[in-house]
């Protein structure tokens, strides 16, 4: 009985993504070499849950607009490329002051960041997310297999 909804907070280009970015994105790689930012709080109901942070290649959200990313990121994705897999790093961390205005988080409480890179099946970075997940209303659960 919950809705799921999005507020985006700013879509932009970024004008001289860091070293770090441009070999996160292989921007080297690219003909395209434009990086977009989408920020943007994920809310189950009223509560907000999820603070995200994401940097996009440009190829991926031509002619894109603010409100499109109030809807599934990886719908919009899709309608362009394959997503393939990601790699995630969790981490618990004590909420900034920055952080808890945007997820209505009162006093020092832990909470979740999630970095994550989402690519292409053939190993091409679409996008890096930063995100702050609320911790006491999510829980991660991980499925470890060992191949031979």
């Amino acid at each position: 009985g919950k809705t799921v909804h999005t507020k985006v907070l700013k879509f932009a280009p970024i004008r001289n993504p860091s070293r770090k970015i441009s070999e996160i994105l292989a921007l080297d790689d690219r003909l395209d070499k434009k990086v977009f930012e989408l920020k943007r709080i994920r809310y189950w109901d009223n509560d907000p849950m999820t603070l995200e942070k994401i940097l996009i290649c440009g190829e991926y959200v031509k002619n894109k607009t603010l409100t499109d990313f109030e809807q599934s990121l990886f719908k919009i994705l899709n309608e362009n490329i394959e997503i393939g897999y990601a790699h995630q790093e969790i981490e618990a961390i004590m909420v900034t002051d920055e952080i808890s205005k945007y997820l209505n988080i009162k006093g020092q409480q832990p909470i979740f960041k999630v970095k994550t890179i989402t690519y292409t099946p053939d190993a091409i970075p679409i996008f890096f997310d930063t995100s702050f997940y609320r911790a006491d209303k999510y829980s991660f659960k991980s499925t470890l297999t060992r191949l031979r």
